[in-house]
């Protein structure tokens, strides 16, 4: 997850957010649900990037011992 992107994700919260206040205000409820579900729909996605990043981060692990593994292996076999 880039910075672009949170950053991306932040304004359209904060969008939201300022959408979901003014129909509050106003008493114009599809504006208030509108900018409620916009909030809701960046939170969403900053969640899934950071699920997304962690999964990267457990599959390179995974990589690495696995690359550590065939190495340890392959010096058992010259032995």
């Amino acid at each position: 997850m880039g910075f672009d992107e949170t950053a991306k994700n932040k304004a359209d919260e904060f969008g939201g957010a300022a959408k979901e206040f003014v129909g509050n205000a106003t008493g114009d409820e599809r504006l208030e649900g509108e900018g409620r579900a916009q909030k809701d729909a960046s939170k969403l996605k900053e969640a899934v990037n950071k699920v997304s990043e962690k999964a990267e981060g457990a599959a390179d692990y995974v990589k690495g011992a696995a690359a550590k593994l065939g190495e340890s292996l392959k010096k058992d076999d010259e032995a």
